[in-house]
């Protein structure tokens, strides 16, 4: 059978996963009515097929780890099951995790009954990030759609899925530098969460908040005021509430994820699914205006994102670690350094 390269956010995942948390990504749709049973398998499995790597395993490895695509079934991977709350059953369904021993790093559910199907898909974030994961659920859409209506082919892209890609763009000098930002900068702090040991008790918890679209749009227009975004709302939020938690006055920083495509003017024409993601870090005093503590954190993501090698320092660091040391060494050491 086919192997697929472990590229480097691949390895990145996999430490991540080891040491943080559960490693799958998680998409809840609800409609009104029912999913043809026979063309979303059929659209299923045309996706799946078209991205090997969604039907592959991670093979551990001491020098180099690999993926090895494997056989499957679609009904291993998509069931369809009635009840008559679907929703409470999809809410069990959601704590589910896709380990290294599942069939593929895709499965999905839907459960109906005669007013409304839930469509619940679970996909490894080890092979594929958010705005991928996002890709992938449009196409699939956009290919249910099509078998419907008897339209056109739906074409899935297909590039490599490696982070030398990232640098397609770039001038040659620019290239260079970017290619040299060896060191990252590290927050001035040294608060962190009290992970606690992993025990055979741990289980998953899922916290959904569901805001009113008119809460959200007003909200959207109130952001829009300040010059802020969606994330830097999110991230004022968190901000303001740990603070609240903490004892002192002491700073932390909070890191907010960087979708690293930005680099690319046509990102679906260069690249596979894959991880392409990086990490802003942010550090705000304490204030107990939310509304000042939204301003500097704007003022920071704007400046954050006039850099033009966003997200790319200590890149090439992480390269030459699982590029020059065998798999069992590198984990560890980046595990240790990684912030």
């Amino acid at each position: 059978m086919e192997k697929i390269k472990v590229e480097l956010h691949d390895k990145l995942s996999y430490m991540m996963k080891r040491k943080f948390y559960d490693g799958t990504i998680r998409a809840f749709f609800k409609f009104s009515g029912p999913l043809d049973k026979n063309i979303f398998s059929q659209a299923l499995k045309y996706m799946i097929d078209e991205i090997p790597i969604l039907h592959s395993s991670f093979k551990y490895n001491f020098i180099n780890p690999y993926w090895q695509v494997k056989e499957y079934d679609i009904t291993d991977i998509l069931s369809f099951e009635e009840s008559s709350n679907p929703e409470e059953l999809a809410n069990i369904y959601m704590l589910d995790t896709l380990t290294e021993d599942s069939i593929s790093r895709v499965k999905a559910k839907v459960i109906y009954n005669t007013k409304i199907s839930i469509l619940l898909i679970l996909i490894d974030h080890q092979c594929v990030d958010g705005i991928d994961f996002k890709y992938f659920l449009k196409t699939l859409i956009k290919k249910y759609n099509s078998l419907i209506n008897k339209k056109e082919e739906v074409i899935v892209k297909k590039g490599p899925r490696n982070i030398n890609q990232i640098y397609h763009d770039f001038s040659t000098i620019d290239k260079i530098k970017a290619k040299n930002l060896i060191t990252y900068k590290k927050p001035n702090n040294h608060l962190c969460f009290p992970w606690y040991p992993k025990t055979k008790d741990d289980s998953n918890l899922i916290v959904r908040v569901k805001m009113n679209s008119n809460d959200f749009s007003i909200m959207k227009k109130k952001l829009q005021e300040k010059n802020a975004t969606v994330t830097d709302a999110l991230l004022s939020t968190l901000i303001s509430f740990m603070y609240e938690k903490l004892d002192n006055n002491e700073l932390f920083s909070v890191a907010s994820v960087v979708d690293l495509r930005r680099h690319l003017k046509e990102p679906d024409l260069l690249t596979g699914l894959t991880n392409y993601s990086s990490l802003m870090g942010v550090t705000v005093n304490k204030n107990e205006d939310i509304n000042e503590v939204l301003n500097e954190v704007a003022t920071i993501t704007k400046k954050e994102k006039a850099n033009k090698f966003l997200g790319l320092t200590g890149l090439p660091l992480l390269k030459l670690g699982f590029k020059y040391l065998p798999f069992f060494i590198g984990v560890p050491i980046v595990e240790k350094n990684y912030v």
